[in-house]
């Protein structure tokens, strides 16, 4: 009988350890490291071998994401204003491109912006620009500050694609 009792009170025990970590939400595992293989592929993308450099660093700098990011501050209002050479585009890939450049939907003001190719003003947006390998364009910016109030800051990051 008493090994009967023992066996009985073993098996609560056994029950309550399995169970009470379960209720209470125990976290005995708050970090798992695996070691797994895989494979990437980098897909062949002529557009990718550009060169961009900040030309104005008063306007334009590369965040911490890699993003080309544009700001201008103290604009005159109900005006319209020019920035020559903000930024320099180049093709260092082997095949010829078609860059554009438009404004990212965290552009502040983006709707009253223009970017243009120095010195053929092909507007960047809609037209963009063709370059063969080793050819570079500068970028300016075009801002028709209308109706923007006095001290508004106008800018954010800027798409290049090239196609």
């Amino acid at each position: 009988m008493r090994k009967i009792a023992l066996l009985g009170i073993a098996l609560v025990l056994m029950v309550a350890m399995i169970a009470l970590p379960a209720l209470v939400g125990s976290s005995a595992f708050g970090l798992v490291i695996a070691n797994r293989e895989m494979e990437a592929k980098v897909k062949k993308d002529p557009g990718a071998y550009l060169k961009i450099e900040i030309l104005k660093p008063k306007y334009a700098y590369i965040d911490g994401m890699g993003r080309v990011n544009l700001r201008f501050k103290r604009l005159n209002p109900d005006a319209r204003t020019y920035f020559y050479s903000v930024i320099k585009i180049t093709n260092t890939g082997t095949e010829t491109v078609t860059v554009y450049v438009e404004a990212t939907p965290w552009f502040n003001h983006a709707d009253i912006v223009r970017f243009f190719s120095i010195p053929s003003n092909n507007d960047l947006t809609d037209e963009g620009y063709t370059l063969a390998p080793g050819e570079s364009v500068n970028v300016g910016v075009q801002i028709f500050a209308y109706d923007l109030g006095a001290g508004e800051e106008i800018g954010g990051p800027i798409y290049i694609k090239a196609m």
